[in-house]
């Protein structure tokens, strides 16, 4: 046995530590990773300690945008008409804005801060983000279950190193992708 899994075996809340950290690294292989953890006889706790990632990742975002208005260039920005209509929007969907934004990439992290500098109440934000963060842990989940009983229990334990990767290219060409737009010009189609 190597000695990383030997830390593992021998220190059970470690696996939880790094879980629950995951979503402030990168949210989405978390998420996947927890949710192929589970799905091929790990344990469901994990998803858990994740899904309390997902939520104090997502809060420290909401009090950046809402110590924003300590700053005197972001005050600025947030008194703008513009800004004051999108912040009008965001307070009247809120709850659909942050159930969408948890599968688009890109958008998260945005509305996260803009719910903070839009000074959105934190009882409403916290619930919402929850909520959406388990939507996506519990469908993640339940697609790998599913995927694993589709596909026997001899290609099931390979489902992490399939998925995991795919979703990092995913993202990287996302990123790829959102750093070769210029700013201000309108995005491809």
């Amino acid at each position: 046995m190597s000695d990383l899994a030997q830390f593992f075996a021998n220190n059970p809340w470690s696996a939880h530590l790094l879980a629950f950290i995951g979503p402030f690294v990168q949210e989405d292989v978390a998420i996947l990773t927890a949710a192929t953890s589970a799905a091929t006889g790990g344990d469901h706790m994990i998803l858990f300690s994740t899904w309390v990632g997902v939520i104090v990742s997502d809060g420290w975002k909401y009090w950046a945008g809402r110590l924003a208005h300590r700053i005197p260039w972001a005050a600025k920005i947030a008194a703008k008409p513009s800004v004051a209509a999108a912040s009008e929007q965001v307070h009247k969907r809120l709850g659909i804005a942050l159930i969408v934004a948890r599968f688009v990439p890109g958008t998260r992290i945005p509305l996260n801060v803009a719910c903070g500098l839009f000074r959105v109440p934190f009882v409403k934000f916290l619930p919402l983000i929850a909520l959406s963060a388990a939507l996506y842990i519990g469908i993640a989940y339940g697609l790998f279950v599913a995927l694993g009983a589709i596909v026997g229990e001899q290609v099931r334990a390979a489902i992490p190193f399939v998925v995991v990767p795919v979703v990092i290219v995913l993202v990287a060409i996302a990123l790829w992708r959102g750093s070769r737009r210029k700013p201000g010009a309108p995005s491809a189609p």
